[in-house]
């Protein structure tokens, strides 16, 4: 993912260094038992959108603050459906979405939480993701981070056409997202949590091979990468 992502932000793909992100190590660093923090389900699903409407007025894409649930019938849907599997979702919207017109917090299936949730249950991001069945998200660099604990996920494609003129998409986009299963409505969105509820994971050969594609490793060490390149060219013990 080195050139493709060095050219979007027209960057020097020599001076890129493949090193992995640090947060990555806590996808699979510990497997947290989430009914202790939801109640017992089949499965939990992880929803992580993008930011589409900025809380200083900037927008993206549709700028709905969560596609395919800014409508009561969408919302009370997807919950039917993941209430009929015992699936619970979980929604995380972006720190900096503008959140004001969400009023789901009594779905029974279908929940929202904040960055409070995590500081009040003593876990990280990337903790309670990796902990999920599967992940639910759209144009988000999550995406390509999720690959790594090798669980379904499925991409709500439901604003793409204005996504990609604002604020716009990487060259090799198609392919890249090839690992992901593409949501447009409310019924796809129900489809995807029966299948994460049976057990179905279609794309995992997908997923695989582009996952090999956009990590330097799967060891769950990019934090020791970082600090021994630093180590290494400044000649310091840290």
């Amino acid at each position: 993912m080195r050139r493709p992502f060095a050219r979007a932000v027209n960057y020097d793909f020599n001076r890129v260094m493949p090193l992995g992100y640090p947060r990555n190590d806590e996808l699979g660093h510990v497997k947290l038992n989430l009914s202790k923090f939801f109640g017992n389900y089949r499965k939990i699903i992880a929803w992580y959108p993008t930011v589409r409407f900025f809380t200083w007025g900037k927008k993206a894409g549709s700028g709905k603050p969560i596609p395919l649930i800014d409508s009561e019938e969408n919302a009370k849907k997807i919950n039917e459906a993941a209430k009929r599997l015992g699936v619970l979702i979980v929604a995380k919207p972006h720190f900096a979405q503008l959140t004001e017109s969400l009023k789901m917090a009594n779905y029974s299936n279908l929940r929202i939480i904040d960055d409070d949730f995590f500081e009040k249950s003593n876990m990280t991001s990337y903790e309670f993701i990796g902990s999920c069945d599967a992940l639910l998200t759209d144009y988000s660099s999550v995406y390509y981070d999720f690959m790594l604990v090798d669980k379904p996920i499925g991409l709500i494609w439901d604003d793409l056409d204005e996504y990609k003129k604002n604020p716009g998409v990487i060259e090799e986009f198609d392919y890249f997202m090839e690992g992901g299963e593409k949501l447009y409505t409310a019924d796809d969105l129900c489809g995807f949590v029966e299948r994460v509820a049976n057990g179905e994971d279609s794309l995992r050969s997908q997923r695989n091979r582009l996952c090999d594609e956009v990590h330097v490793s799967r060891d769950g060490k990019n934090a020791i990468r970082v600090v021994d390149y630093f180590e290494e060219i400044t000649k310091i013990r840290i």
